[in-house]
């Protein structure tokens, strides 16, 4: 079992202006289950994924050490 999972939450407005090659219902899709996944239990940090880039490897890097601490 992973000892970190970071999981960006993201709305489809911003998943598809990051990624318009894909089609807008596979997004919302992929939106809509993600966070139902558990990763058997493993824990999971859930981060705003439509904040700077800057601040959401400050705080990915933050649980890292952390959780290998």
């Amino acid at each position: 079992m992973p000892v970190l999972l970071i999981r960006l939450g993201i709305d489809e407005q911003t998943a598809f202006a990051r990624k318009p090659d894909h089609q807008l219902a596979a997004l919302q899709e992929k939106i809509a289950v993600t966070p139902q996944l558990t990763f058997n239990g493993a824990r999971i940090l859930e981060l705003d994924g439509r904040q700077p880039a800057d601040e959401i490897l400050q705080a990915s890097l933050r649980a890292i050490h952390a959780a290998l601490s």
